[in-house]
């Protein structure tokens, strides 16, 4: 995300605000970077580059701006990727989209844009953009783009996808749309008006769709670069010591989740460019309306000074250019230039100060994590490693009392510690976008100081008063956790704010069968000893609790219990999300009813988010057979924790569990989602599922995409993978073969086992198949062929052999009653009493 600067007027001074928001400490890159970014002081272009996800983006043009051209360059991403799939954990919905977003903020680290998102929820693959607007708030969405440009002010935007319905995704097509709608919007004062009060209208001149050969795949029309912009993104970056597309492969490597990890490459290449529209004067091309210079600004004297300094930067003494850039402050201060342009390059200057300094800032806490209440041990340390003279004139840290001013001599550290009591009313640090009232098309964020942004704005920060050479710099510095770790070295992560006692189930759903007790654990959790209390659970009709309430009588040392309550059903109850939930009250009648979800990767910073103490309990008509499954791993899903709280025997397992596919020590064998893309040791061992399946076991396949599958054929019999799936979760199922076993033993499948699905029916089925399988249900989206790939299943020797695109990975997190119903019938299929 851009950092943000304000300037402040006072009197002789100019105090300038060098926000460091999105870093955790300051500390200057090399030399040849800050030479680099001198040169940024004489462009004036912004570009705003838009898409739908996190991963669409071109980093390599991202970089081509930002890198090489020094335009201020920003992403706008429609959504966070929420309803993706997730290659390095099992984190999907909102942790996957808290993930994928801290992804995009270290990518633009790496490539130099800025990071901005609208309130759109990635609710899953969308086949077409009416689709699309039909889910999200179209209108929402729009004014948040409008913001975005107001707030931005791009001179360009460009698209990764263009407006065609069809060749895309839904969700990128409406991208495009939405984009060439703000394009229209963001000057007109009657549009959005209430954003008014805090942003102004603005006027990009031109937007263009980022076009490629991609787009014309499988189609009539061939690629013609006619009339097109075309622009080399192939040159070398010296300060950086890479060319372009390497920096974008670093960038575009941040993606883990997503498996897109990319090493660059070297030499001419080329990015192609269609004009979608213009405003009058701008048509003739790339920079045609735009003010690219100071003398195109109406200072030329200015261009020259920042060419003075450029020629005259010493890489060896950086400090030696700083005298220079203050009085280029000074000089652009007396130019009649008064716009949002120009204070934005007061700001840069600034910047350029502090790094040629070598300076160096931190402002650490004791501890990582807090709850309301807690006291922070803070440490700050400065240091200036330059010959220059610096002064501290203030420090403030809100929340203390904190006066400090001083001298940075060279080379000098600068230190201090100080207490922070935090409020007892103060905000939990989970992400802002998750705090409303969130359907599964849009976020509820309403406040015009948070729409646009990546992420929360630090807890705490440090505001620093710098006087160099008489120019007073203000610096925001956050508050951050700094430690050592014996592997990973120095280690800084965020401050976060959480609830004191956390009041966790440990099952988030529960399929309970009917007349049959299951039990439902509850943690208690705290950095404290726990206090006495109280806690209780809330049932819907229909579910009875042997002891609704649960006494605890601290000791003075627990910090962690966990409780266990006893629930059952006499028959089946209506699904519902979210229709439990628990309850922790104190003597000193403190109440608790929320649980932190921490999600720790090595890629990105720490990221918390607080739930609801709520879980999801359906009581099910089911039937469970007494087998044992292995489930071998694929991209990562929950799918075997949660078999096994139904009552399955299920063991997480490798390939080297299975024995040349003899003497098995289990019934089923269940490959995880994308288990035959992820795992090529998997995918050699085949052979040994197929001796598994004919000498009588049960294999479930579960769906793999057709790109990157290390395996030339996933089943005993041919079986080629499509890219067809149904999108629409309330899509009409129709059994195909209502006397398969599959529908029928343990538990009889009907359509209404297909209602209350959620997001998709499912995804990569397989396009065709041996006649050897059966396929046993046929699914479409509106107006479209049906599709009778979904689920396949074939005898093969002694055993079943399933292969399915059914999304039981997102199915069984949300406690879709017919989903588990289906899928334990599958299991079943080798210990049924007859074949079909």
């Amino acid at each position: 995300m851009k950092k943000l600067f304000l300037l402040f007027l006072f009197t002789s001074f100019v105090f300038s605000n060098l926000s460091a928001q999105e870093e955790h400490i300051i500390s200057p890159p090399a030399s040849s970077v800050i030479a680099d970014e001198i040169k940024g002081l004489k462009s004036f272009i912004k570009v705003l580059y838009v898409a739908a996800h996190p991963d669409d983006e071109n980093t390599r043009l991202i970089t081509y701006f930002a890198r090489y051209k020094h335009f201020e360059t920003g992403y706008l991403s429609m959504t966070r990727g929420d309803g993706g799939q997730n290659l390095i954990g099992s984190e999907i919905r909102d942790g996957l989209g808290l993930i994928r977003t801290q992804e995009l903020i270290a990518a633009r680290k790496i490539d130099g844009g800025n990071q901005f998102f609208t309130t759109a929820n990635d609710f899953g693959y969308s086949k077409n953009p009416t689709e699309t607007f039909n889910k999200w708030n179209r209108e929402k969405v729009l004014g948040d783009a409008v913001y975005v440009i107001r707030k931005f002010r791009p001179d360009i935007i460009i698209t990764r996808f263009p407006e065609i319905p069809g060749i895309t995704h839904g969700h990128h097509t409406a991208s495009a749309i939405i984009a060439r709608e703000a394009f229209d919007l963001a000057n007109d004062p009657s549009a959005y008006p209430e954003q008014l009060d805090h942003v102004k209208t603005w006027q990009p001149k031109k937007i263009y769709w980022n076009t490629s050969p991609w787009f014309y795949r499988g189609r009539d029309e061939s690629f013609d670069t006619t009339n097109l912009v075309k622009l080399n993104v192939g040159h070398y970056l010296p300060s950086m010591g890479e060319s372009i597309e390497e920096v974008a492969g670093r960038s575009r490597s941040m993606h883990k989740s997503q498996g897109f990890g990319s090493s660059g490459s070297r030499g001419e290449s080329f990015e192609w460019l269609v004009p979608v529209k213009a405003v009058k004067g701008s048509e003739k091309d790339f920079y045609s309306g735009i003010k690219t210079s100071w003398a195109q600004m109406g200072a030329p004297n200015i261009e020259k000074n920042i060419n003075k300094i450029i020629n005259s930067f010493n890489p060896l003494r950086p400090e030696n250019s700083i005298e220079d850039l203050v009085q280029l402050k000074n000089e652009i201060r007396k130019t009649d230039l008064k716009n949002e342009k120009v204070e934005s390059k007061l700001s840069q200057i600034d910047e350029l100060i502090v790094k040629c300094l070598g300076l160096y800032a931190g402002l650490h806490s004791d501890r990582p994590y807090y709850s309301p209440g807690d006291t922070v041990e803070i440490n700050f340390e400065a240091i200036n490693r330059s010959d220059i003279g610096v002064k501290i004139s203030k420090i403030n840290i809100p929340g203390t009392d904190i006066d400090k001013k001083g001298n940075l001599n060279p080379n000098k550290t600068f230190e201090f510690s100080t207490k922070l009591v935090l409020p007892s009313d103060i905000a939990f640090t989970d992400p802002y976008w998750l705090n409303g009232n969130q359907t599964d098309a849009n976020f509820d964020v309403s406040s015009f100081s948070l729409i646009g942004n990546a992420e929360n704005h630090p807890v705490y920060h440090a505001e620093i008063i710098l006087d160099v050479y008489n120019e007073l710099i203000k610096i925001e510095l956050p508050l951050t956790y700094h430690t050592t770790d014996r592997v990973k070295g120095k280690v800084i992560q965020p401050m976060h704010i959480m609830p004191e006692i956390s009041v966790e189930p440990l099952q988030k759903v529960l399929v309970l069968p009917v007349n049959k007790e299951k039990s439902i654990i509850v943690t208690l959790t705290s950095d404290s000893p726990l206090p006495s209390g109280e806690l209780t659970i809330d049932l819907p009709a229909g579910i009875k609790c042997e002891k609704e309430v649960i006494k605890y009588e601290a000791d003075g040392v627990e910090r962690v219990r966990s409780f266990e309550f006893h629930i059952s059903a006499e028959k089946a109850t209506k699904f519902e999300e979210n229709n439990v939930s628990f309850e922790f009250n104190t003597k000193q009648n403190e109440k608790f009813d929320q649980y932190t979800v921490f999600i720790e990767y090595d890629h990105i910073p720490n990221q918390i988010d607080v739930r609801a103490s709520e879980m999801t309990v359906s009581a099910v008509d089911i039937d469970v057979p007494d087998v044992k499954v292995g489930y071998i791993m694929g991209a990562g899903d929950d799918v075997p924790n949660l078999l096994t709280d139904v009552g399955m025997y299920v063991d997480q397992i490798g390939v080297e569990d299975l024995n040349g596919g003899k003497n098995i020590d289990y019934d089923v064998i269940i490959l995880g989602i994308r288990a035959l893309n992820t795992n090529s040791e998997l995918a050699r061992s085949m052979d040994k599922l197929y001796n598994f399946v004919y000498d009588g076991g049960t294999v479930i396949v579960q769906y793999n995409t057709s790109y990157g599958l290390n395996v030339e054929n996933p089943g005993p019999y041919p079986i080629s993978i499509s890219r067809g799936r149904v999108t629409d979760e309330n899509s009409e199922v129709r059994i195909l073969n209502k006397d398969h076993i599959a529908f029928n033993q343990p538990n009889k499948i009907t359509e209404d086992d297909f209602k209350n699905w959620v997001q998709e029916r499912g995804l990569y089925f397989p396009g065709t198949w041996d006649d050897n399988y059966t396929p046993l249900l046929s699914i479409s989206d509106t107006d479209e062929v049906p599709l009778k790939g979904s689920l396949l299943v074939a005898e093969y020797g002694e055993g079943y052999y399933v292969y399915t695109g059914l999304s039981f990975f997102r199915e069984l997190p949300a406690g879709v009653p017919g989903a588990y119903r289906l899928l334990i019938n599958l299991i079943s299929l080798s210990h049924s009493s007859e074949k079909p």
